[in-house]
């Protein structure tokens, strides 16, 4: 499907005392310990991508946005939960026109499929910021667009996919998702996490008549691998090792307290 940019919307971008002394030093190194445990858990916690597709290939882009020209068009990209927390969303992005989007929509599901919807686990608005890549993607400058701030409790070692669409309502142009490929997704350093390049993403534009529809399905890119580069900001869990080894650590050391108590 090649729309005439200007003149529709879009689909694609390219279309457009001693002893107690010894006591209170003990405890004083006792509670040392236990905060420095306390720190490296929350270190281990911290929030990080776990997910990113890989840079855009700069072959095309594809509408992803809410309001303004196009109506409700989410662009879906595939990962596996690392985590229980999801803390922020972001997606390599182009606008046409001069009109910045500010705010945006996702919407996370599991269950999708060409032609199938799966099922909404979470969706929402926000506002995202906006960094410039220094890319440049069929003519457009490409920027990464973040909505940080979510606090979406997901399954660990679950595979869902998610779109993240700019709300251009009362805005001229158009957004656009980036694609991103076998050699800039499986081989890209910059790619996190898994599936990379597994072409299982998807555009869901109802009012165009894509109904989860396959990005490289003969109405859109027509055939080949097409994935999105774009990514997910998680609470990570801990590994089983190193919890493993400070609950010794500091078993030990309650051990030892005791004996000399």
């Amino acid at each position: 499907m090649n729309l005439d940019f200007g003149k529709q919307v879009s689909v694609r971008t390219r279309s457009i005392g001693a002893g107690q002394s010894v006591g209170i030093c003990e405890g004083i190194r006792m509670k040392k310990i236990l905060l420095f445990a306390l720190v490296a858990v929350a270190g281990a916690a911290n929030a990080q991508t776990i997910f990113y597709g890989g840079d855009s290939d700069g072959r095309d882009g594809i509408a992803d946005q809410s309001g303004g020209s196009v109506s409700d068009a989410y662009s879906y990209d595939n990962f596996n939960m690392v985590g229980t927390t999801v803390t922020g969303l972001f997606a390599n992005m182009v606008e046409s026109g001069t009109a910045v989007a500010t705010q945006a929509k996702y919407i996370i599901r599991t269950g999708v499929a060409n032609g199938v919807q799966g099922t909404v686990v979470a969706s929402g608005a926000g506002a995202v910021s906006r960094v410039a890549t220094g890319r440049s993607v069929l003519g457009f400058q490409e920027f990464t667009y973040t909505m940080s701030g979510l606090n979406i409790a997901l399954t660990n070692g679950t595979m869902y996919w998610f779109a993240l669409a700019l709300d251009k309502t009362g805005q001229g142009g158009q957004s656009f998702v980036t694609t991103t490929d076998g050699a800039n997704g499986t081989t890209n350093p910059n790619a996190i996490g898994t599936p990379i390049h597994d072409g299982r993403s998807f555009l869901d534009w109802q009012s165009a008549g894509f109904n989860m529809y396959d990005i490289a399905g003969p109405d859109l890119e027509g055939g080949g691998k097409w994935d999105l580069s774009q990514g997910v900001i998680a609470q990570a869990v801990p590994e089983p090792a190193t919890m493993a080894a400070l609950g010794l650590g500091v078993a030990a050391l309650l051990r030892r307290r005791n004996r000399k108590a």
